[in-house]
């Protein structure tokens, strides 16, 4: 059973004023909040629904700046690898432990969804349906994230799994564990980099790769479907 509310897609349902609200102040205020972080991290992120529109309204807003997600998920994935750093009896078992979810969405819990009242900024509130950025950002990276989309998540047969299905599936070999260890090593580097890219001393040095490392991380947190939904062609 999943983890997480089945709240529908961007695409079934664009974001509610309420949404939207809590979006616009969470990116330059709540966010940096420890309590929030915490909290953030308790949920490996946020629900599929929400992570997505964290990610629209960011590129609505400021296209070339996604420093905060970067963050985010540069450190949901070296809490990652530490997690899979995990051996002897009962691997599979600790393993489900360490990646289990320990709060919910925090947007969830605070009763935001596709009906939630709000007074987000008027500019903002008409963009509500354009996923035009986002999916082009999905888009443009996909040469690079799309070998670590897990096959359950979108109906096909790759080896990859996502946190969710890891966790969950309680039997691979020992060559298959490694091999996840080395996906989620991966993903988190290139999030690094693409975090560390938005230093003075350091800009212009992401790579596509790296970009795409931020979708990678929140597609190995939440799950790959909604992200599959808005490109279904790149998979």
């Amino acid at each position: 059973m999943s983890e997480r509310l089945l709240l529908p897609s961007l695409a079934e349902a664009p974001l509610s004023d309420g949404e939207l609200g809590f979006l616009w102040s969470f990116i330059d205020a709540s966010i940096m909040f420890p309590a929030t972080r915490w909290r953030l991290r308790d949920a490996w992120g946020m629900c599929p629904r929400h992570a997505l529109g964290w990610l629209q309204v960011e590129l609505l807003l400021r296209p070339n700046l996604l420093h905060g997600p970067a963050l985010l998920y540069e450190d949901l994935l070296s809490r990652a690898v530490g997690a899979m750093d995990v051996h002897g009896p009962g691997r599979a078992l600790r393993l489900a432990w360490r990646l289990r979810m320990r709060a919910p969405c925090l947007m969830c819990e605070l009763g935001y969804g596709p009906q939630s009242p709000g007074f987000p900024p008027e500019g903002l509130a008409q963009r509500r349906a354009d996923l035009v950025p986002l999916c082009s950002f999905v888009h443009e990276t996909s040469p690079w994230w799309k070998e670590f989309v897990y096959g359950t998540c979108v109906g096909n047969d790759h080896s990859a799994r996502c946190r969710e299905h890891l966790r969950t599936e309680h039997a691979y070999a020992e060559a298959t564990f490694r091999e996840q260890q080395e996906r989620v090593r991966r993903i988190a580097g290139h999030v690094s980099a693409f975090a560390r890219s938005f230093r003075w001393e350091l800009r212009g040095t992401a790579t596509g790769a790296d970009r795409a490392g931020l979708i990678a991380a929140i597609g190995w947190c939440q799950g790959w479907g909604s992200f599959v939904e808005l490109v279904r062609e790149d998979v």
